[in-house]
């Protein structure tokens, strides 16, 4: 397995500095999320300021069902904060994602898991290069929800409602769609970090056509990494 700062340290390099929970927090009034006349009519557009940008990398994860399909089981993600790329409408903000899963899905990151990154990185990275964790929860209806948790961040440790629990309002495909899980639109259902979040430039996720149900394990993880862009919210989350 790779030491888990060397992940942390090819994450970084990407990143550039001027993130929220730094001295100067970059200035996103201009910046307009990337995406096409079409793209934007089919997944919506926001309704409230843009806050916070973030780039994950985590796993998709899946269970084989009785019909030898996988079905979506949630996800893990790690977040961290590319703000200053998008506010300085950087190159790199088109490719970050595919730099990064190239390095993720590569046999450099060896059998580290997404959890083991979730657990270690808030002792060797700067508190303000972590913008949240995403992982699903069980909700009332007997499903799960996607929720994003800022909790365990510099700026809002400890604060009960940082998080975004949220429900899908609209989604494309990706322009690889057997490769990249699709781009969303979510909208809240709880929480006051964010009103709305889009999930775009997406890279794997996609779980194999078939499965075998009666195979001794069922649950898989296929890598995969994105941008989550932010907006709204009544708790500052792009103030300083």
């Amino acid at each position: 397995m790779v030491a888990i700062p060397t992940i942390v340290a090819t994450a970084a390099g990407f990143f550039g500095s001027g993130s929220p929970g730094q001295p100067g927090v970059c200035d996103l009034s201009n910046t307009a999320i990337p995406l096409s006349p079409v793209q934007q009519t089919a997944l919506g557009s926001p309704t409230t300021p843009l806050a916070a940008v973030g780039l994950a990398f985590g796993v998709q994860n899946y269970t084989c069902s009785a019909r030898n399909v996988f079905v979506a089981a949630g996800a893990v993600a790690e977040l961290f904060d590319i703000s200053y790329l998008a506010s300085t409408n950087s190159g790199l903000l088109s490719s970050v994602q595919n730099d990064l899963f190239n390095f993720w899905n590569s046999s450099d990151a060896g059998s580290t898991t997404v959890q083991q990154l979730v657990e270690t990185l808030p002792n060797i990275v700067p508190a303000y290069m972590i913008l949240a964790q995403h992982y699903f929860i069980r909700n009332t209806a007997g499903g799960i929800s996607p929720t994003w948790d800022f909790r365990a961040t510099q700026k809002f440790q400890g604060v009960e409602n940082a998080v975004f629990v949220g429900k899908s309002l609209a989604n494309i495909p990706d322009v690889d769609p057997t490769k990249n899980v699709p781009w969303l639109h979510v909208g809240k259902v709880s929480g006051d970090i964010s009103n709305e979040i889009y999930r775009i430039f997406t890279v794997g996720g996609v779980a194999p056509s078939s499965c075998d149900s009666g195979a001794s394990t069922k649950d898989i993880s296929v890598k995969y990494t994105s941008q989550y862009w932010f907006y709204g919210g009544s708790l500052g989350l792009g103030s300083k």
